[in-house]
C-alpha cells in the first residue's frame, strides 16, 4: 500500500491516478511490440524547441517552426503504424473507434479553453465571441497557437482515408513512393 493512512476514498483516487499512469507508460511510443524510447527523446528536443521560441531565450534563432513539425511527423509515423499493425481489422468500426479517441482526446480542453479565451477572458462584443467560438470550434478558423489544433484535426481524418487508399498495396516500397510523392504535393 503506497499510503497506508489515507483514508479510501482518497486511497481509491490515488490508485487509479496510479493506473492511468501505469497505461499511459505501457501504451507510449511503438510500433508493433516494441517501445522505441528514442522517441522520448526527440519529443523532448522538440518541446525544447518550441519553449525556446516562446521564451526568445536564443535571439535569432527560429526553432519553433522545425519542433512542431517533429511533434506532427511523430505523430503521424506513430498513428500510421499503429493502422498498419491492425491491416486485418480495419473496418469502419475500428476507424470510428480510432477518430472517436482522437475527438475524446482533445475536444474536451479545447472547447474549455476556446469558450474561457472568447466569453471570460476577451471583453469583445457578444456577437464577435460567438462568431470566434464557433468558427475555432469547427476549425473554419485557426489563429493564436490554435492552428496547431486544426491541422491535427484535419490529419486525424484524412488518415484513415490515407490507410484505406494504401492498404491494398502490398509493395512497401511502393507504398513509401506514394507517401513520399503525397508529402511533396501537400
Amino acid at each position: 500500500m503506497l499510503f497506508p493512512r489515507l483514508t479510501n476514498p482518497l486511497q481509491n483516487v490515488v490508485n487509479k491516478i496510479h493506473r492511468g499512469v501505469d497505461w499511459v507508460i505501457d501504451n507510449r511510443a511503438t510500433t508493433g511490440d516494441r517501445f522505441i524510447g528514442n522517441f522520448d527523446g526527440l519529443r523532448a528536443i522538440a518541446a525544447l524547441m518550441v519553449l525556446t521560441m516562446h521564451l526568445h531565450t536564443i535571439p535569432g534563432l527560429a526553432l519553433g517552426a522545425p519542433g512542431v513539425w517533429i511533434f506532427f511527423t511523430l505523430s503521424g509515423f506513430l498513428l500510421y503504424m499503429s493502422f498498419l499493425r491492425s491491416r486485418e481489422e480495419t473496418n469502419s468500426t475500428t476507424i470510428v473507434a480510432y477518430l472517436a479517441r482522437r475527438v475524446f482526446r482533445i475536444m474536451p480542453l479545447y472547447i474549455v479553453f476556446l469558450y474561457s479565451y472568447a466569453f471570460l477572458y476577451k471583453g469583445w462584443s457578444p456577437d464577435f465571441q460567438q462568431v470566434w467560438f464557433l468558427t475555432h470550434t469547427f476549425f473554419i478558423s485557426g489563429n493564436l497557437h490554435l492552428w496547431t489544433i486544426r491541422t491535427e484535426m484535419v490529419f486525424y481524418v484524412f488518415l484513415p482515408v490515407l490507410v484505406l487508399l494504401l492498404l491494398p498495396i502490398r509493395s512497401q516500397k511502393l507504398r513509401f513512393v506514394m507517401l513520399c510523392c503525397l508529402a511533396v504535393v501537400s
